[in-house]
């Protein structure tokens, strides 16, 4: 599918023997191209009350919110160049370099933007939930809730653009998210072994 790989393979392959100038060409055409194939979906795929409960009516709601998922998490991978401490080793390893000043802008920016999606893919895991652990019986979801987790956390404590005077707003938002995505991880172990894994390694006890 579309969504999984992509990010991963534009980072792998950045050059980085040259100065890094973020966003280039490609990631601009990456980012673009998933917002046009989210303006492109027919009314009956976008994520409304009328489609949720269409798909309900013929069993294909676990589907929807798949969907959705991925596209927030997608956008999470190829936003999470400007936090390389969440990406896999190799690929941290590769883009953990200094940034000029003007590239602050960029990471300030798009882990702001990374944030949002993270929130956004929690949201659409909170309805999961509230219409039943059945809808979340797709192993990726497991990945969706786990990445979103960490990645509103990590932002929490560490993105760069935000002060001291917005910590507690911003944990105060998160919480109810974090719970959203832990319920639903606990809600997939029955289901996914890697569903314990998760929950073990995102929750604070």
């Amino acid at each position: 599918m579309w969504y999984i790989d992509v990010p991963y393979r534009y980072i792998k392959q950045i050059d980085l023997t040259e100065s890094l100038q973020l966003p280039d060409a490609e990631f601009s055409s990456l980012d673009a191209s998933c917002e046009d194939w989210l303006h492109s979906l027919p009314p009956a795929l976008r994520l409304t009350t009328a489609s949720i409960y269409t798909r309900k009516d013929s069993s294909q709601l676990g589907a929807l919110f798949l969907l959705h998922c991925a596209y927030h998490i997608t956008l999470c991978d190829l936003y999470r160049i400007s936090m390389p401490v969440l990406l896999p080793g190799i690929l941290r390893t590769r883009l953990s370099v200094e940034l000029t000043s003007d590239q602050q802008t960029f990471r300030a920016l798009y882990q702001r933007k990374c944030f949002e999606h993270s929130k956004d893919a929690a949201g659409i895991l909170m309805k999961a939930v509230s219409h039943g652990a059945k809808y979340l019986a797709d192993t990726w979801l497991c990945t969706c809730a786990f990445e979103s987790t960490r990645t509103m956390l990590y932002y929490s404590v560490q993105g760069v653009d935000r002060d001291q005077g917005n910590n507690r707003e911003l944990v105060l938002e998160t919480i109810p998210l974090f719970q959203a995505n832990m319920k639903a991880m606990r809600l997939m172990i029955p289901l996914f072994a890697t569903a314990e894994r998760c929950v073990s390694t995102t929750s604070p006890c």
